[in-house]
């Protein structure tokens, strides 16, 4: 980060001396250079990747926390940014932005105008604004690190380290108001706005595979409990207290040999992505995200290392409860012996079971 500053501040001052009829500054050029890095990624085939995010720019950039987890997994000490989308009135979106690195916001700019040009054939402006919700939010940001700056707004850099001291760091989100050029193209899902309600977001196609009105849900919940425990062992349901109310077999049988009930999710567990503190309403606010819990120190005894459960949220509005539902992030059998656990453990129906076997397979081939 440092040298890329210095190469701003001196390709400003170089393109002013030499063009000064030109206006340009570092912001300019920090947007120019994530147009460029978008160019790269397609240069190197990355963009297959990133065409299959979403079937829309909204749904693109609510998924790209989940592709800087994958990507966080092959580059050690990657620090990636979050992002959250809020869909406003009239079509507009609130591209929410989170980052330990201050001053690299045009970057996404750049990104988002070229995804959206590329990918989405849509173009769109985006416009830094305050905050339009009631609460302006504050993320605490975790990060490895053996030594950093701090600047008014929050961090300003964030040196990686291999050092298992986690540290808090209360990061205010840049946020960017998204909104279409041509807001007559019928591509991305104008239409018209139905009484009393909102215009849907043009950033935002309309599903072919019809709405949630013909969906048919039963009347009543015909798995029970203990069917629901095994299906999922390694799901949880928790209130709005973080009061744990549910649990799978699996992570019953590693957890309940040293605690006893009433247990709270913050008792076991420490949020990993998205980087927050525990807060209920912070994860209603990244409820589309990726969700990576992971065991806290000497939680599980007798293991050699934590447990990362990685999985998605679930609002049930008519409990005011959470369900976390997830599978335990592990890709070989040194991983699933560390974490204290068993094929016998994964169902049968979670692709992690296939990971494991596929990679005992290529190291006994090799």
């Amino acid at each position: 980060d440092t040298l890329l500053t210095k190469l701003l501040l001196a390709s400003v001052s170089i393109i002013s001396k030499k063009w000064p009829e030109k206006e340009i500054n570092e912001e300019v050029l920090l947007e120019q250079f994530g147009e460029a890095f978008f160019t790269w990624t397609v240069e190197y085939r990355y963009d297959n990747l990133l065409k299959i995010l979403g079937s829309n720019l909204v749904d693109f950039l609510t998924n790209l926390d989940a592709l800087h987890d994958h990507l966080g997994s092959a580059y050690s000490g990657m620090m990636a940014p979050s992002f959250r989308c809020v869909e406003g009135a009239n079509g507009i979106v609130y591209l929410y932005y989170y980052s330990v690195r201050d001053g690299l916001y045009p970057i996404v700019s750049g990104v988002v105008k070229t995804v959206a040009k590329q990918i989405y054939k849509v173009e769109v402006t985006m416009e830094v604004v305050e905050d339009p919700e009631d609460d302006p939010e504050v993320v605490g940001v975790y990060t490895e690190s053996s030594s950093m700056t701090t600047s008014s707004s929050a961090v300003l850099s964030c040196t990686s380290g291999r050092s298992d001291e986690r540290r808090m760091l209360s990061v205010k989100p840049v946020v960017f108001r998204v909104s279409t050029i041509d807001a007559a193209d019928a591509r991305i899902g104008m239409t018209s706005v139905p009484p009393g309600g909102r215009r849907p977001s043009r950033l935002r196609k309309i599903s072919t595979l019809g709405s949630t009105e013909d969906l048919r849900y039963p009347d009543k919940t015909l798995i029970s409990p203990e069917t629901m425990c095994r299906a999922f062992p390694f799901h949880m349901v928790f209130d709005r207290d973080f009061l744990i109310c549910q649990m799978g077999s699996a992570l019953q049988r590693l957890v309940y040999r040293d605690h006893q009930d009433p247990l709270r999710l913050e008792q076991l567990f420490e949020v990993v992505r998205p980087r927050m503190p525990f807060s209920f309403n912070l994860m209603l606010n990244h409820i589309n995200g990726v969700f990576i819990l992971r065991t806290k120190k000497n939680v599980i005894r007798g293991v050699a290392g934590p447990l990362r459960l990685k999985g998605q949220m679930l609002f049930d509005h008519s409990t005011n409860v959470m369900l976390f539902l997830c599978s335990p992030r592990i890709g070989s059998k040194s991983q699933l012996e560390r974490s204290g656990l068993y094929i016998s453990d994964i169902p049968i129906h979670d692709a992690t079971r296939d990971l494991i076997m596929q990679a005992e397979t290529s190291v006994a081939e090799f």
